[in-house]
């Protein structure tokens, strides 16, 4: 053998050992793993994760805010099985009512359920993220046939209602043809073998779901703003049929769970205005996509409270607690989601409004 296949032999050998010994200390240390989406199911045609997995949830590069837990057999994060066919409420929403990062009884199902000396098994969890306004009210009819709630909770926070427009496999997108409902798209997607035996290796976990690191970060990057560009007016950005969407969606929301109008709960964040709470600027993007969203989520809680449905607006609560005691809500500046006290503090506003209907 020459020089030169010698010394390049000896790299990849390097290489390759290096990658093993990574991919073993990756293993031990507390690694992103077990939040897999699962194939399509029939019977429950929403996206839904892998079910009966053991997760490990953590960020950053150094395993910031390490927890474990349960997915149960029907793919949502809870300790227990969803076998009960009349629950004491069902909770829906996006990542912050799926609650990776805080231990399940934290979280505002673990809480209500405590603090209603409810069994466990009767608050249902259905947060997922990615979920949005559409997969609220699409989700409906699938909870009430199998569970029959006599409570239901819905997080709404910023972005629900632009996202809505978004095709995303397993979830329920805004009908363009017919601004009063919405429709499935469809999760044809079967994971290959190849992809479920990708899922096992840690060095791809690490960078995905720690790093964050896409192939797709690596060559795309945000075009410069340009900055003599007349500023858009968003004034009132709503159209006429965003309007119909979220007046149709108000009246339509109890009858998909067969609840009456009072025994729904809206639980309103705002991310953006959360962070002026800490002195942090709260403006995010100055467009009409966000004005948009935001005039929507304002009709939609108006058009709720005329309805007769409830509203938690976590803001005020949240102001409150922090000037009082100085405790931050959520686990910021690494991740705006909130922490134990944040989810304790909505819970319990949630249970008051409970117990005084």
């Amino acid at each position: 053998m020459n020089p030169v296949s010698r010394i390049l032999l000896g790299l990849v050998s390097g290489v390759v050992l290096s990658g093993l010994l990574l991919e073993g200390l990756l293993w031990l240390l507390p690694t992103f793993n077990g939040i897999f989406a699962a194939d399509p199911d029939p019977s429950w045609p929403v996206e839904h994760l892998l079910p009966t997995e053991r997760y490990t949830y953590s960020t950053s590069w150094n395993f910031r805010n390490v927890r474990h837990g349960a997915i149960n057999d029907m793919g949502y994060v809870a300790p227990f099985e969803y076998r009960t066919n009349h629950a004491f409420a069902a909770v829906l929403g996006d990542s912050y009512a799926q609650a990776l990062m805080i231990r399940y009884d934290d979280s505002v199902a673990g809480q209500l359920a405590s603090l209603s000396s409810s069994d466990p098994s009767q608050v249902l969890n259905f947060g997922y993220s990615g979920n949005a306004l559409p997969d609220y009210l699409g989700l409906g009819p699938l909870v009430r046939e199998r569970f029959h709630p006599d409570w239901v909770v819905v997080f709404i926070g910023d972005g629900d209602f632009v996202e809505g427009f978004e095709t995303a496999a397993g979830h329920f997108r805004w009908n363009d043809d017919d601004p009063g409902s919405v429709e499935l798209v469809p999760d044809q997607t079967e994971r290959s073998a190849l992809i479920k035996i990708m899922r096992h290796d840690a060095l791809l976990r690490y960078l995905r779901s720690n790093l964050r690191f896409t192939v797709r970060g690596m060559f795309h990057s945000e075009p410069a703003a340009a900055t003599d560009s007349p500023k858009q007016s968003c004034a009132d950005v709503l159209e006429a049929r965003d309007r119909e969407r979220i007046t149709r969606y108000v009246e339509q929301l109890p009858g998909a769970f067969g609840v009456p109008a009072g025994k729904v709960i809206f639980l309103r964040d705002s991310e953006a205005l959360r962070k002026g709470l800490y002195g942090t600027d709260s403006s995010g993007r100055n467009d009409c996509s966000q004005s948009r969203d935001s005039q929507a989520l304002e009709l939609l809680v108006a058009e709720a409270q005329r309805a007769g449905m409830n509203v938690v607006d976590s803001l005020p609560l949240f102001r409150s607690h922090y000037a009082t005691t100085g405790e931050r809500v959520d686990s910021s500046p690494t991740d705006w989601h909130w922490n134990e006290t944040g989810h304790k503090i909505a819970a319990a506003a949630i249970h008051k409004l409970m117990v005084s209907r």
